[in-house]
């Protein structure tokens, strides 16, 4: 069974700095990918793939004078675009999902990665590709193997990994359909007038001092 946890990690200014460099790579084959797709549909009527096609392009790109600065990104994170690409157009065609055609990443928007070789977690610490052990926030330990690590940065400049383990534990098995003429319901008769100390009349205090509208505040 998988399991995900979300942590805080806070680089060093010199990893925070690899770090954006890793979400312009990304963000730079996704960018790539969508736009030399629109253009060949629009110019060509051609229809191409970008979990094969454009993903094709990487090791060329890699190799050229000109996108040389590639290697210096996570491979796995850069073909991972190109699949997030895909994702993105098998929405748009899909009728059930109703979703717009694939937009550009703003450089000022929520970054991301993604990464699932050679990912490693310790108690405090995670690490990734091409950067040092980076200081994490862990605040549950996870039993199992570690498959990959989601890297993200919010629009506030806040970093975070998402890590996913293999727990090695079957998933709970899902629930039976009930059979409804075997299901006993009890009406209790409960109104208002029961939590008030005079019949037909609302006890404002709500119940055992908890007011009716008690703010409520939950944790991203």
């Amino acid at each position: 069974m998988l399991k995900a946890i979300k942590v805080r990690i806070y680089p060093t200014t010199e990893q925070a700095d690899l770090l954006n460099r890793q979400f312009g790579s990304v963000r730079f084959v996704y960018n790539t990918g969508l736009r030399i797709m629109s253009h060949r549909y629009k110019r060509h009527g051609q229809s191409l793939n970008a979990k094969h096609d454009i993903k094709k392009l990487l090791p060329v790109a890699k190799k050229s004078r000109k996108y040389g600065w590639l290697k210096e990104a996570d491979s796995i994170a850069l073909q991972q675009a190109c699949l997030h690409l895909d994702q993105a157009f098998q929405r748009f065609f899909d009728p059930k999902q109703k979703a717009g055609y694939p937009r550009f990443k703003s450089k000022r928007g929520r970054q991301s990665s993604y990464h699932c070789v050679g990912v490693k977690s310790g108690d405090n610490w995670i690490k990734v590709p091409k950067i040092k052990a980076m200081k994490a926030r862990i605040h549950r330990p996870m039993d199992g193997k570690l498959k990959s690590i989601a890297l993200s940065r919010t629009v506030t400049g806040k970093h975070y990994a998402a890590l996913l383990f293999e727990t090695g534990q079957d998933a709970p098995e899902r629930l039976q359909d009930l059979d409804a003429s075997s299901v006993v319901g009890l009406d209790m008769g409960l109104n208002w007038s029961n939590w008030s100390g005079h019949p037909g009349k609302p006890h404002t205090g709500g119940i055992g001092g908890v007011h009716d509208q008690e703010d409520a505040t939950s944790v991203l």
